[in-house]
């Protein structure tokens, strides 16, 4: 819609960073002085669930020069394309939206970046058969926990922030 002073348009799908023109059909094509830029958009970010060294792939347009942030902590990524960044979940993050920022513009993911992390555990130490408490954040689903190495199969049972489990026989220091 418009009027002679005022055109509104929105911005269609494709659009790339650069000028604006205006077709007027009596009058020809008018270019705009200024560039107009297109913000990065995040389309989507895979997996949305790690520990601190997971490798995360974050996907969309205008991506080029991005920096990354898990809510807001930085993290070091590798702007693979103008469409794609991977990086490795710092050891710092905790559980946030991604953001990714450029000289146009800053784009926030839809999702949480779940990070799972183990906070606590008691007693601190035990003999084999003794039950261990784990506390931490997103441990909701935890299929397996290990002492050093030592499985000691599905726990026993488990939260979002608490796992039990058994020592295993095997289990050692």
């Amino acid at each position: 819609s418009g009027t002679a002073t005022v055109v509104k348009a929105l911005v269609p799908a494709g659009a790339m960073t650069g000028p604006i023109s205006v077709v007027v059909p009596s009058a020809g094509t008018a270019h705009s002085a200024t560039v107009f830029k297109l913000s990065p958009v995040i389309t989507s970010v895979t997996p949305l669930r790690g520990v601190a060294g997971t490798p995360v792939t974050i996907t969309g347009i205008n991506l080029t020069g991005a920096t990354v942030k898990i809510g807001t902590i930085p993290a070091t990524g590798t702007v693979n394309s103008d469409t794609q960044i991977t990086l490795l979940v710092p050891a710092t993050a905790v559980s946030a939206k991604l953001s990714v920022t450029t000289p146009d513009g800053t784009a926030t993911s839809v999702g949480t970046l779940l990070v799972t992390k183990l906070s606590s555990f008691t007693p601190t130490s035990g003999l084999v058969g003794a039950t261990v408490t784990i506390t931490g954040t997103n441990l909701q689903g935890a299929s397996e926990v290990l002492f050093h190495g030592v499985s000691a199969g599905v726990p026993v049972s488990g939260t979002a922030t608490v796992v039990k489990a058994l020592v295993p026989a095997g289990a050692m220091t």
